[in-house]
């Protein structure tokens, strides 16, 4: 199974889960991609910087900065510390006198208009199938109509690969043989009216 980490905050005792921002619980799950939860910890060590609304005025974040000048880990649970299994137990709840910021973590970074933007296509594109418990949650709440267009699209595509499954398995191997000669010949009939086209245009 490998090694589990989790990105802790020692100084406050305070923590961010990788599965709430959809990455996988082991290092190179984690830190390959560079999202997720590793743009997450970004936001938390910012110094310096400063949000404005339509009026210009600064905007406070408890999120942004907040473990800035801390003492910050990622910790797995094969650590000596055994700080990886002092911050939560079996349930996956925070210890007394531990806290987990995932969440507000992770709605702080999706505001970002790009980032928001990306997560939206991602979920037009593949719904919410994969995604489980906070992060799923967070989804629900932040992009509602993305994620039921998304899963009615992806429900709509496997209907279709069944339909196709189903039609293919019903087929002779003569009538799959046949179909195939005729997508060829379609083929080279495409390819010669498009040769046919272009000769034509430089006339």
């Amino acid at each position: 199974m490998g090694q589990y980490f989790k990105v802790i905050n020692k100084t406050k005792k305070e923590f961010i889960n990788p599965h709430t921002f959809g990455n996988g619980l082991k290092l190179w799950e984690i830190v390959a991609s560079g999202k997720g939860v590793m743009q997450g910890l970004g936001l938390l060590l910012a110094e310096g910087h400063i949000e404005y609304n339509k009026k210009y005025e600064p905007i406070p974040s408890t999120i942004i900065g907040r473990w800035q000048g801390d003492s910050i880990a990622i910790v797995g649970d094969y650590a000596k510390s055994g700080l990886y299994d002092m911050c939560e137990d079996e349930d996956g709840k925070p210890k007394k006198g531990w806290k987990d910021i995932s969440v507000p973590t992770y709605k702080t970074l999706l505001k970002d208009a790009w980032l928001g933007s990306m997560k939206k296509q991602d979920l037009l594109k593949n719904g919410t199938k994969w995604m489980f418990g906070d992060e799923k949650k967070i989804m629900e709440e932040l992009f509602p109509k993305e994620c039921v267009e998304g899963e009615l699209l992806r429900k709509q595509r496997e209907a279709k690969e069944l339909e196709y499954t189903d039609f293919k398995n019903s087929l002779t191997q003569d009538e799959i043989s046949d179909l195939k000669k005729k997508a060829v010949a379609i083929t080279k009939m495409i390819k010669k009216a498009s040769k046919f086209k272009k000769e034509q245009s430089e006339e």
